[in-house]
């Protein structure tokens, strides 16, 4: 018994033995799997980043939203700056417009240091459809009373004109037009282009004196019409159709003692226009000397050419009216 005794305690120590080494093999357990699940996690989030495109739209919004709101302010901000800059770019801008239009002058150009002219007011005046095309910002002012003086003269319904001309290729010609045009008009003043009128055409010969008219051609004209044809022939596409704003480059005026010049010098592409040729030589102006009273000294036109370092006169109409 004593030894059947012995063998029970040594079980009973050796399970116990026994027994405390499963509590510590238990008790190890735990931080193996904590390690396990703490690896997987790391893993995890690669896992969780594969969503539909769906998925991550609606995992981003409010991220979005959030960066939103954060840059909100600093939009705000930059809004509240901009309206600042925009009051200083066109304070900027003002300045070269004013520049401009004081440059550039509308109507009105300086006559020997004044913006008045010497000539009344309904000289002065055109309709406005001839002032708008206006390119070269000239003084309309001019442009009318050169236009209403040759209009003035040149529809006078009797009297004599007289012409010189000097053509490009130097030969020289005069004309003597003596009309008498009353009977193309009623008693209310409207004109009839049929009517039989009164005129006719010398052309003289050229002397070393001048010129002789009573050797020349003559031409008679029966009708207005017909008048009407030579006259324009006489005034020659410069001072009809071609007597425009738009087809000047410079029109000035210069005056001495009472006598006020005005002269139009014209573009070579209208030149060019006018006479449908590819290029006209020198520079052709138009020219009117009057008084104050608008009466004309001279009118005409020139074509003047550098030859041999000499500015020369190659063509020309000179006009007198009687």
């Amino acid at each position: 018994m004593k030894y059947a005794f012995s063998l029970m305690a040594l079980l009973v120590c050796a399970l116990l033995f026994t027994g405390c080494d499963r509590s510590q093999l238990t008790a190890e357990k735990p931080d193996d799997e904590q390690e396990v699940s703490l690896e997987l996690s790391t893993e995890q989030p690669q896992e969780d980043t594969t969503h539909s495109p769906d998925e991550t739209l609606t995992l981003l919004r409010p991220d979005d939203e959030t960066e939103a709101e954060t840059t909100e302010p600093s939009s705000e901000e930059n809004t509240e700056e901009k309206p600042s800059d925009k009051d200083e770019t066109p304070a900027d801008e003002t300045e070269p417009a004013t520049e401009q239009t004081v440059e550039t002058p509308t109507t009105s150009a300086p006559i020997v240091g004044s913006e008045t002219l010497p000539f009344s007011s309904e000289l002065m005046t055109r309709p406005t459809e001839e002032l708008t095309d206006n390119p070269q910002k000239l003084d309309t002012r001019l442009y009318a009373v050169f236009q209403n003086v040759m209009e003035q003269n040149f529809s006078r319904k009797e009297g004599k004109l007289f012409v010189y001309r000097l053509n490009g290729d130097g030969t020289e010609g005069a004309y003597e037009l003596s009309f008498d045009i009353n009977n193309a008009y009623d008693e209310k003043g409207l004109l009839n282009k049929n009517a039989a009128v009164t005129a006719e055409m010398k052309s003289g010969e050229t002397l070393e004196s001048g010129f002789n008219y009573g050797q020349g051609n003559r031409e008679v004209f029966s009708t207005y019409a017909q008048y009407a044809e030579t006259l324009n022939w006489l005034r020659t596409p410069l001072l009809t159709d071609g007597f425009a704003l738009k087809n000047f480059s410079d029109l000035k005026l210069t005056s001495e003692d009472g006598h006020y010049l005005i002269e139009a010098t014209y573009l070579p592409a209208a030149l060019e226009e006018l006479y449908d040729m590819e290029e006209v030589v020198g520079t052709v102006t138009a020219y009117l000397q009057i008084d104050a009273d608008g009466k004309v000294e001279a009118l005409g036109w020139e074509q003047i050419e550098m030859i041999d370092d000499y500015p020369t006169k190659v063509a020309c109409s000179e006009y007198t009216f009687q």
